[in-house]
């Protein structure tokens, strides 16, 4: 019994060697050190299985709703699958839009493409010297206030020259 108790521990017993765990501890010859189990078995056998009667039971699954899962995991799926197969084709006809947009502007004579080329290769261009010029207008305006600021300072500098030449000449009349 004592083997059967230790696999009744280990959960490794079946509902028969469970069965005969509690008919033994309900019997009085259990030895000194496994009487504090005693009352564990004793009380696994004092409950009883409730069983509700078959009118009870189909009343109360006549009320219970319902639900099958796997016929709502199919509809769920199904919609998956053709939501991600719309999206597919959806985003290659944009895909395939986009592409003839951009290559729409293609020319079959050579000619027709060489004067378009030479005419946007011109509005660079113009570009470009336009904003050559302005880069040199704005060099030229810069030079102008460096100028300015020089003759500016140099006045100045002229102005302070002269006034202490003439507090110099007044302090040397005044020594006089």
């Amino acid at each position: 019994m004592r083997e059967l108790l230790e696999k009744y521990w280990n959960c490794e017993t079946s509902p028969e060697e469970e069965q005969k765990l509690r008919e033994w501890f309900a019997g009085n010859d259990v030895p000194e050190d496994l009487q504090k189990y005693r009352s564990n078995f004793l009380a696994l056998n004092n409950f009883q299985k409730i069983e509700a009667p078959a009118s009870v039971s189909r009343k109360v699954l006549a009320h219970l709703p319902s639900i099958r899962i796997y016929p709502v995991l199919k509809i769920a799926a199904s919609i998956l699958v053709i939501l991600s197969i719309g999206t597919g084709v959806y985003t290659h006809y944009q895909q395939e839009e986009f592409l003839k947009e951009v290559f729409s502007e293609t020319y079959s004579d050579p000619q027709d493409a060489i004067k378009e080329t030479q005419a946007v290769l011109g509005k660079v261009s113009s570009s470009l010297l336009k904003v050559e010029e302005l880069q040199e207008d704005q060099i030229e305006q810069e030079k102008d206030l460096t100028e300015q600021e020089s003759d500016s300072v140099e006045q100045e500098n002229n102005s302070v020259e002269q006034e202490e030449n003439i507090k110099l000449e007044e302090l040397i009349i005044e020594e006089e």
